[in-house]
């Protein structure tokens, strides 16, 4: 009904409340701990101290009641208690202060941190339906503190990550991730299309639950079409497995393999970029990825790995080697002569997932092969990352040389390097923007000629010593017309026709001269030189890469078109 002192011999309590019917006079535990005083009950007594530890109050127990004598207080002792402000009255200080929380009110209160806000204890009974408009959040989602499974198989979380803008080697545009609930192992499996999601889900729930021998009760998903269909449900209502949905564009829920698919991503883009591999390996290196992590990483409520507590051994990982590196194989596919080679030089992407074997790359014919016939070199291949600042990891033979070569070199040896068609489209690989960060254009290929011109990789993407110029040069030599063809020719006719010999230099700003074979008489290049017969004399080109453009081709699909062929503003 209010609030007033009482006075107790020379004991005074400030702003009692009073409550009409009561019939004892009992003192609040919650306005004690609201003015920083410490309570503390035992099995015959309470008492109250301050912050220094002094006992204000101190009670004995008779009954189920803690009784308080105030005699035996310190004569002269103020004990002030914070009454309850009425609801009118704490709406009305809410609104006042801008729809402040409750909690900072009584902190201001307490704290007396301002001047004219009554020392009441302020709370609401009720929601303010125009904080909940204004300041509505999500829910929290935290870990549950209880592990919801007790044995691998129990409940799986699974999720579809894609489309990459590349398709892998083998046409793959989808990842499906598998995580075990119980043991954190990870499976991979990679898709065309969502189209095959049904049929490779059921394949897995069949083969892992015979591998393993345990049953899998739960699966968790979200409300994605690729889970959420009739097949996928015939058949887990068939064998007895309950299908969890995350709630709608809540991911949260679906939280374990959501953060296992970003770890794979990560790890699978580092490795293409430490590596220097093209693009369409992204699937060898998310595949490898997983299968060194299922065996490295620490489940932190076990201190085990993922494979130990799935197949209950220790795993052993001597057998791993870095991604990319140079490898030789053993060539036991067709016959050899006396003196040919018994190994081919390949290129490390990963370990088998049906035997004991290793998965090598060739680039020329871009394929894959198994075999457990592999010897590595690593070593080398890391000293090359140190040493050379060019593109080392995409090259599988030293046709083209990626160091700088000094002046000096230049003009005593000649330069004798030569590249492929097949080398230069491994070494140009437009790479995709979200997985490596880089900003490079795709090649143009005219009539089986490759153009480099729009293939120019930036320097961020290339790892560069000091002060080293980086240079390839390819040579390309074809039948040169007149003049006045060239002149009346538009760019992409020049193109199809006209060899050239083209100068990549990394770092357009710094001039690099030509390679001399006898003294040179004038800085000015001729096209050809026009014979008495009428025949044409050939002489090389030099054309700058950041100035020739050719017109988009007709024969290769391209991502996007050329800026000069957008109509309005891009």
């Amino acid at each position: 009904m209010g609030y007033g002192d009482v006075q107790h011999d020379k004991v005074t309590i400030k702003k009692v409340s009073y409550v009409e019917g009561l019939g004892h006079n009992l003192f609040s535990i919650g306005q004690f701990c609201d003015k920083d005083l410490e309570v503390n009950f035992k099995a015959k007594s309470c008492s109250v101290r301050n912050e220094e530890g002094e006992e204000l109050l101190v009670g004995t127990r008779e009954t189920d009641l803690y009784t308080i004598n105030l005699s035996d207080v310190q004569n002269g002792k103020q004990v002030c208690l914070l009454s309850k402000a009425s609801m009118q009255q704490s709406w009305l200080w809410h609104r006042c202060l801008s729809h402040l929380n409750f909690r900072y009110i009584n902190d201001l209160v307490n704290g007396k941190l301002v001047k004219g806000l009554p020392e009441l204890k302020y709370e609401r009974e009720h929601l303010c339906a125009t904080c909940e408009k204004g300041k509505m959040k999500r829910a929290p989602h935290k870990p549950k503190p209880e592990p919801s499974t007790k044995a691998p198989l129990e409940l799986l979380h699974m999720d579809l990550c894609g489309p990459m803008r590349t398709q892998s080697l083998g046409g793959k545009k989808y990842i499906l991730v598998i995580v075990d609930d119980y043991s954190r192992y990870t499976w991979v499996k990679f898709l065309r299309s969502k189209d095959e999601t049904p049929d490779v889900l059921i394949t897995f729930l069949k083969t892992t639950q015979v591998n393993l021998q345990k049953p899998v009760k739960f699966l968790r998903t979200d409300n994605g079409t690729e889970f959420k269909n009739n097949k996928v449900e015939e058949y887990l209502e068939s064998v007895g497995i309950s299908h969890q949905y995350s709630a709608a564009r809540t991911p949260q829920q679906n939280g374990v393999v959501e953060r296992r698919n970003r770890t794979l991503v990560e790890a699978g883009r580092t490795m293409l970029s430490h590596s220097n591999l093209p693009l369409f390996l992204w699937a060898e290196a998310v595949s490898t990825a997983c299968y060194t992590q299922n065996r490295s990483m620490i489940h932190r409520r076990f201190k085990k790995t993922p494979y130990a507590l799935i197949n209950n051994r220790t795993p052993t990982i001597k057998y791993f080697h870095i991604f990319g590196c140079k490898c030789f194989v053993l060539n036991d596919r067709k016959k050899l002569n006396k003196f040919s080679a018994k190994a081919d030089e390949r290129i490390f992407i990963g370990y088998s997932s049906t035997s004991t074997a290793y998965r090598v790359y060739l680039k020329k014919t871009k394929t894959v092969i198994e075999s457990a016939n592999v010897t590595f070199d690593e070593e080398m291949a890391s000293e090359q990352q140190r040493s050379e600042p060019a593109i080392t990891g995409i090259l599988a033979s030293g046709q083209l040389s990626p160091g700088p070569m000094s002046q000096q070199n230049k003009s005593d040896e000649p330069s004798t390097s030569t590249n492929h068609l097949s080398d230069l489209d491994l070494l140009f690989e437009l790479f995709y923007d979200e997985y490596l960060g880089s900003n490079v254009k795709k090649s143009v290929v005219v009539d089986g000629m490759e153009d480099l011109t729009s293939t120019h990789p930036t320097s961020s993407d290339v790892p560069i010593e000091s002060n080293a110029p980086i240079q390839q040069e390819i040579t390309i030599q074809m039948p040169t017309p007149t003049v006045e063809e060239v002149t009346n020719q538009n760019e992409t006719e020049v193109a199809k026709t006209v060899g050239c010999s083209v100068q990549i230099n990394l770092q357009p700003e710094q001039a690099v001269p030509a390679e001399p074979s006898e003294p040179a008489t004038s800085t000015e290049i001729t096209p050809h030189e026009q014979t008495e017969e009428g025949t044409s004399r050939f002489i090389d080109d030099t054309i700058d890469i950041h100035s020739y453009n050719p017109l988009p081709h007709e024969h290769k699909w391209t991502k996007e078109h050329p800026i000069s062929q957008i109509i309005g503003d891009p």
